[in-house]
């Protein structure tokens, strides 16, 4: 993906890259050169479809971020903007239909950043989302295929499976001209993870740096995905997670309403429907993903399965088919009269309200396994550079 002419015949420009990557900080790297897609891609409607056999890319810029996962996360205390209101709208390939949650996560990504804004820098600013402005300030141009030059390096440079999510740099100076565009992709076809990366576009375009405060939001450890140049479906990879498997959203609703029933109506009744209830989404999230899973091992991404079992099954999930265990434990163990007021009563109430608490603390399953997958995949590609260096 990497332009092999300026670099894979000089040893010396290549040890001088690695000891480069290496002084400048393991990590240290932003958005790279890459080439990214996004969208429901299947191999039905391959008209995007590149063959790359040939395919070089685009030239790796000579740049590298000043540190990796600084001390000092400080956001900036001014914007290049010299305005308060700024307005930003998207602009969809013909080829991209659907998908009403495009709308629904830029605007919450406006709301993130104004709420952010508003109690964390010295300046004023509020932004706006507006899908049909004629002149925004800036544009998200949303393509299945993303073939773009990024500003900083990253694994997806250096690998042909995978390929950047967004195409963005960090807006220092006031514009010339606007509308300031990002090209973006589907993320995977995840709608959180969508919104993840809208998230960290903006920022970038309101003169947030990466591994700046929120740095959760601004790392750039989420900028790159599984390439369709490996498999043509490998762009809707989040697409199960985020939408077949249910989500964090509705598990959370459900354990806060059913903690409310156990309160009012602490019967075997009531705990029979609680276990139902949970059993039927646990039962229904592990049909699908197990599905999933099997799609994702033969497309050629294993690690995906990995961060779903490791941030997912055995978390989240895990933690709820414990509380139904509780909740039959109790059920079936002591009478009617027995239960109101017991400890284990107590318990299981507790957890039922742990689970209600996760529309506020966790994130969605299509998020949880994008991180996770890109901490792994980060990790592998910084310690590749500690072996490059020290193999010279």
């Amino acid at each position: 993906m990497t332009n092999d002419n300026t670099t894979a015949n000089d040893s010396s420009k290549q040890k001088t890259s690695t000891r480069r990557k290496v002084l400048k900080g393991i990590g240290a790297v932003g958005i790279g050169a890459g080439l990214g897609v996004g969208g429901v891609y299947t191999i039905a409607d391959q008209s995007d479809h590149v063959d790359t056999t040939d395919f070089t890319g685009p030239e790796q810029p000579e740049k590298a971020p000043e540190g990796s996962e600084p001390d000092d996360t400080t956001p900036p205390r001014t914007t290049p903007w010299n305005k308060e209101n700024i307005v930003f709208s998207i602009d969809r390939a013909d080829n991209i239909s659907g998908d009403t949650h495009v709308p629904v996560q830029l605007n919450k990504a406006a709301e993130f950043w104004n709420d952010y804004i508003e109690n964390n820098v010295q300046f004023d600013l509020t932004l706006t989302f507006e899908p049909n402005h004629s002149n925004p300030d800036i544009l998200f141009i949303q393509e299945n295929i993303v073939d773009c030059l990024g500003e900083y390096e990253s694994p997806a440079a250096d690998r042909d499976d995978l390929a950047q999510a967004l195409c963005v740099e960090t807006l220092r100076e006031a514009p010339q001209e606007t509308p300031v565009e990002s090209t973006i992709s589907m993320g995977g076809n995840g709608e959180a993870t969508f919104g993840l990366l809208a998230k960290h576009g903006l920022g970038r375009l309101i003169g947030f740096d990466i591994w700046s405060d929120p740095v959760d939001v601004m790392t750039p450890k989420i900028l790159f995905t599984p390439s369709h140049y490996a498999h043509p479906d490998a762009t809707s990879l989040l697409s199960t997670p985020s939408r077949g498997a249910g989500d964090i959203q509705n598990l959370a609703d459900m354990g806060t309403s059913k903690a409310e029933n156990l309160r009012e109506f602490p019967t075997k009744k009531s705990l029979e429907n609680v276990s139902s209830e949970l059993s039927s989404f646990v039962k229904n999230s592990n049909q699908d993903m197990s599905q999933w899973s099997e799609e994702a091992e033969n497309i050629g991404f294993p690690g995906l399965v990995t961060s779903y079992e490791e941030a997912v099954l055995n978390d989240d999930i895990a933690y709820t088919e414990e509380t139904i265990a509780l909740v039959d434990d109790l059920r079936t163990s002591k009478t009617n009269e027995e239960i109101p007021g017991s400890d284990e009563l107590g318990v299981i109430i507790e957890r039922l309200e742990t689970i209600g608490t996760w529309r506020e603390t966790r994130e969605e399953f299509d998020v949880q396994i994008h991180r996770h997958w890109t901490d792994s995949v980060w990790s592998d590609w910084t310690d590749s550079i500690w072996s490059d260096w020290s193999d010279e």
